[in-house]
């Protein structure tokens, strides 16, 4: 009967040895696929047991020239997957800076949006700096001498160029050069029977009929008209006759927001003014 189990002495020999070297063969195999679909990334040190069986570690080809890094230290390891607690808050100055307005449309004239209509008996205040100096009713006048003479408003010293500001909201009733001394001026109607006046004006930024927000800059100080230095003639109107501003209590007026360009225009006599100017 023939031998048909292959009990042979050379088969015996040879038996053991084919299956160790099919067993490094699919070893080797599986190593090599793992490293070329990036299955897992290359160990820094090779495991004895795969030295032992599968030779040499295989480095992946752009790590096999460059040393491996130590591992990084506490103090300068990226920790992972940390959130800062919600409680921990850290206080600072903040101060918003805009040049437009909030809806982006155009560019800012207030000292701030933020602005409300000041409540009755008060106002804010024309200047952010108020220095009063001659006041409303009788006085010497400055220009004449006269003893007397009544002013028919607050003087309130400052550096020409200084921003004048709308005391509360309201429709321009008129601008222009003001015959009886009061140089460029700015008259603003701002309901309930009040009407205010901004005088010896360097420049304006309004015109008749605009509608003008509280804060808004409306003027330059200046030395225009029956002035004899740089400062802001203001008036209040009540129903018609003339009263003492500061009957109204002045509110602080800072300039927050950034502004944009603002024209400013003289109505002074002369050939440089504009055509049509208004007068009263």
């Amino acid at each position: 009967m023939g031998n048909h189990l292959g009990n042979g002495p050379e088969k015996r020999t040879g038996g053991p040895c084919l299956i160790a070297a099919r067993i490094l063969g699919v070893c080797a195999v599986s190593t090599l696929t793992v490293f070329a679909f990036g299955v897992e990334g290359p160990p820094t040190t090779p495991s004895k047991n795969t030295s032992a069986i599968a030779g040499p570690a295989i480095v992946a080809p752009s790590l096999a020239a460059a040393p491996v890094p130590p591992a990084p230290s506490p103090s300068t390891a990226a920790p992972a997957n940390i959130a800062a607690d919600l409680r921990a808050i850290v206080s600072f100055n903040h101060t918003e800076v805009r040049t437009k307005s909030k809806d982006g449309k155009h560019e800012l004239n207030v000292a701030s949006e933020e602005l409300r209509r000041p409540a009755a008996g008060f106002l804010m205040a024309p200047l952010e700096t108020l220095t009063e100096t001659s006041p409303f009713g009788l006085r010497t006048s400055p220009i004449t001498g006269t003893v007397g003479e009544f002013h028919w408003g607050q003087d309130f010293a400052a550096a020409c160029g200084t921003r004048v500001y709308a005391v509360d909201a309201g429709v321009v009733r008129a601008v222009g050069w003001h015959p009886w001394g009061g140089g460029n001026r700015v008259e603003i109607d701002h309901g309930n029977g009040l009407i205010t006046t901004y005088n010896h004006l360097e420049g304006i930024a309004v015109k008749m009929g605009d509608s003008v927000q509280v804060g808004q800059v409306i003027a330059k100080v200046g030395t225009t008209g029956s002035s004899t230095g740089c400062h802001l003639h203001f008036e209040t109107i009540l129903n018609g006759a003339h009263v003492n501003p500061l009957d109204w209590t002045f509110l602080p007026t800072k300039q927050i927001d950034e502004l944009g360009t603002i024209e400013m225009i003289s109505y002074a006599p002369g050939p440089n003014a504009p055509e049509g100017s208004p007068t009263w």
